[in-house]
């Protein structure tokens, strides 16, 4: 088992004991074995498949679906991440090219990686969501792919993009970019369960075997002891 932002005992809700106690020895099966329950913040309006993001082989319980009932409004519309942008300047975001191409490609941090020249979305998944980014600069071209392009588009004011469910804008003077604009939904890599949107089926009345149903396809909860 693994936690994403577990604080030490002293830092444990009672809320939380709670659940934990009430469901403990159930678990999400697949039929075949225990699922991935991986899960993010905000889906923006559509969870993403698992080999979109991530070097991963497909699973039918994480292969992304529209996150609304039919004919309905995104179950997680309430979240402040639903929709969002981010700005950069030109020459703001070559100094951060400059900081995390290096590292998304494995190289040494003082890798010169030159002036930007474009930037643009290659390819998208079914969802919408960015699959691959080229970066050409004065140096060389880079491709970015699935979640790595997160980390790449640092913002100024967050260690990463919220999310690869944008569009870029990209602004030009005399030939040079001078700003360039993600005009994006969600918060997170998308893949599994919406927390924003599970509490959104919580308020709308949906129990939790019909949440985690929605959210993992083929999935139930059973008892292992």
């Amino acid at each position: 088992m693994t936690d994403q932002v577990y604080r030490g005992t002293a830092r444990e809700d009672s809320l939380a004991n709670a659940a934990i106690a009430r469901t403990r020895g159930l678990v999400l099966w697949d039929g075949a074995g225990l699922v991935e329950a991986y899960y993010a913040s905000t889906c923006g309006g559509h969870t993403s498949r698992v080999d979109a993001v991530w070097d991963k082989p497909p699973q039918i319980a994480l292969a992304g679906r529209r996150d609304a009932p039919p004919q309905g409004a995104s179950y997680c519309r309430a979240s402040r991440h639903f929709r969002w942008t981010e700005a950069w300047s030109g020459a703001g975001l070559e100094r951060t090219l400059q900081a995390t191409l290096p590292r998304a490609l494995g190289w040494p941090p003082d890798t010169p990686v030159g002036g930007l020249v474009d930037i643009a979305v290659a390819a998208r998944d079914e969802t919408g969501r960015v699959r691959e980014l080229r970066i050409r600069t004065s140096a060389a071209q880079f491709r970015v792919l699935g979640d790595r392009i997160r980390w790449v588009l640092q913002p100024g004011d967050r260690p990463i993009l919220r999310s690869t469910l944008f569009a870029l804008d990209v602004e030009r003077a005399d030939g040079r970019i001078v700003r360039v604009v993600a005009r994006g939904a969600g918060n997170g890599h998308g893949v599994g369960m919406c927390q924003m949107g599970a509490l959104g089926m919580a308020r709308a009345g949906r129990g939790r075997a019909e949440i985690l149903a929605h959210y993992y396809t083929g999935a139930r909860l059973v008892h292992l002891y």
